[in-house]
């Protein structure tokens, strides 16, 4: 899967909170988060330092250096890509599938690979690895037996990560079984590797050892491919929504297909997974739809298919094992359903189920990957609600205002609550006008899944500027000045007036100020009075307390 296209559409699809919990990449990517892991554990592919298989979700450890944003699983080997770029693996390595460049054998940790530029996509085939590289080229390791590497040379294995050099701009990559797709950035696809069922599409059933295109889809506007580990499928997903499928056959003609044919009764696909026996797809609305072998294939029905069937709805993302398949919705939880000998569902046990089964319901999750018998899965760490606070439309900036209507917006679908200078908690429907006073506004949003932002605060003066200057006008107006003394003071006053109704508070400071030098002015050439004097100067005095002014009138 591409690592931008399909994040970009799921946006369009449905909203930024989904955007949060998936991002998609090669085979499934996250904002960031912890790493779990399940199922069979034979060859350390949990990454728990064990060997135990695990039933339920548990820690990958140690810690990663940085957020694991990617992961993929192969039949017995697993992968991490974190946001410095690196690639981490374990699990089996009698291939060179870990990529340690040595026959260290298996790692039942994960340990970094060596000798890699900036990576952008991992994909994880059987026994092979692939990594995406920011400037577009691929590099692969692991086993060659068919070419699956696309390297030159009679090369049966790659210990260390060697580049494709016959390839570039790439854009998307996958691994099936034993073979491997590309993505170029002008839509063009390339196979290479064991093509014995049809897989490489390119009309025969021949094995290449280099990037060979697939002409079929030349004209098609692709903008997605996938295989899975365990899969002898290819797909493609083209800009309009249309599914193409080839290789070993689902659709029910129980015949290899050699070139790539559209998958009827279904439309909008934004993402698929093929399985060993069944493949799933998910749409822009969020349906997902399953086909193949009826055990597996999440339906509820037990019979095979060889037509998409409504499996659930409200996904994001899916991922697909070799018998197994999963779902995240749009609250992250995980679904699972197909089969579950070795704990792979990751609901306790070893049940198989037959319609998606929820997985630990205290955990939700960004991003899945499935291998043979075990799963991955990126839990979400999903930011809660933020909440904007505006007063007359405006984020505050101002120290006061004449009137004040308070307005709370979310960024996302929440539920906000607020007080007003500790009184009672009040639900927030619409916006609020508060009276003249200094008033202390707490609030705080809870989003569907239960992330509570933190109270947050909002102090806002209201001061009609009739009542503030009112005292001081009239006063003014009644002193015994004529000509442009009067008009001098009365100017000053409705100056200071129109600064505090524009929320200008330091410039209502100055005039008020100004004020006091004009009062002063007329008291040495005694045209007021001391006292009067001292009347203005105690009203300029309480103004400069109310606007937070400094210095003292007089």
């Amino acid at each position: 899967m591409t690592p931008v296209r399909p994040a970009f559409r799921l946006c369009l699809a449905f909203s930024l909170l989904l955007c949060l919990l998936v991002g998609v990449t090669t085979p499934a990517q996250a904002a960031h988060g912890d790493l779990f892991s399940w199922g069979r554990n034979d060859d350390g592919q949990l990454g728990d330092g064990s060997t135990e298989n695990r039933d339920v979700p548990g820690s990958v450890t140690p810690d990663f250096e940085d957020e694991v944003i990617a992961v993929a699983a192969g039949f017995h080997h697993s992968l991490a890509l974190l946001a410095n770029g690196t690639v981490w693996a374990w699990g089996r390595d009698y291939e060179g599938q870990l990529g340690n460049g040595d026959d260290a054998g298996d790692s039942l940790i994960p340990t970094q690979v060596p000798g890699l530029p900036v990576i952008t996509a991992i994909a994880a085939g059987n026994y092979h690895t692939l990594a995406l590289a920011e400037n577009g080229t691929v590099y692969a390791w692991g086993m060659n037996d068919y070419g699956q590497l696309g390297i030159a040379g009679d090369v049966d294995t790659a210990q260390s990560p060697t580049q494709v050099t016959t390839i570039s701009n790439v854009v998307d990559i996958a691994a099936g079984f034993y073979h491997t797709l590309a993505l170029t950035e002008d839509g063009t696809v390339y196979a290479w590797g064991m093509n014995d069922h049809g897989q490489l599409g390119i009309g025969s059933d021949v094995d290449q050892s280099e990037p060979t295109i697939v002409a079929t889809l030349n004209n098609a506007q692709i903008v997605d491919v996938a295989a899975g580990s365990g899969s002898f499928i290819s797909l493609a997903i083209a800009a309009d929504g249309t599914l193409y499928e080839w290789g070993f056959d689902q659709l029910g003609e129980n015949e290899h297909r050699y070139t790539p044919v559209v998958v009827e009764g279904i439309s909008d696909v934004i993402d698929a997974a093929p399985s060993y026996h069944h493949i799933q797809a998910l749409t822009a609305g969020g349906t997902v739809y399953s086909w193949g072998y009826g055990g597996y294939n999440g339906t509820g029905n037990p019979e095979n298919s060889d037509t998409p069937k409504w499996v659930m709805d409200n996904v994001v993302a899916v991922a697909a094992g070799a018998y197994h398949g999963l779902a995240i919705d749009a609250t992250g939880a995980l679904w699972s359903w197909g089969a579950n000998d070795d704990g792979q569902l990751g609901t306790g046990g070893s049940d198989q189920a037959h319609t998606p089964a929820l997985v630990d319901t205290s955990l939700t999750f960004s991003a899945v990957a499935a291998g043979l018998y075990h799963t991955l899965a990126i839990e979400a760490d999903i930011a809660p609600p933020i909440t904007t606070a505006t007063v007359n439309g405006e984020v505050p900036g101002v120290d006061w205002y004449p009137s004040a209507t308070v307005a709370l917006m979310t960024d996302e679908p929440a539920t906000t609550t607020y007080e007003v200078n500790g009184g009672p908690t009040q639900a927030y429907t619409s916006p609020f006008t508060l009276p003249d006073g200094v008033h202390t506004v707490t609030y705080r949003s809870t989003d569907a899944a239960g992330n509570v932002e933190g109270d947050q605060t909002l102090t806002v003066q209201v001061r009609g500027s009739s009542t503030m200057f009112a005292d001081l006008s009239g006063l003014i107006a009644d002193l015994p000045l004529t000509g442009s003394t009067g008009q001098t003071l009365q100017t000053q006053v409705a100056i200071a007036e129109a600064m505090a109704d524009a929320g200008q508070t330091g410039m209502a400071c100055m005039q008020l100020a100004n004020i006091d030098l004009q009062v002063k002015a007329q008291e040495s050439k005694r045209r007021i009075s001391r006292q009067e004097a001292a009347a203005i100067y105690a009203q300029t005095q309480e103004l400069r307390n109310v606007l937070g002014c400094g210095g003292a009138s007089g």
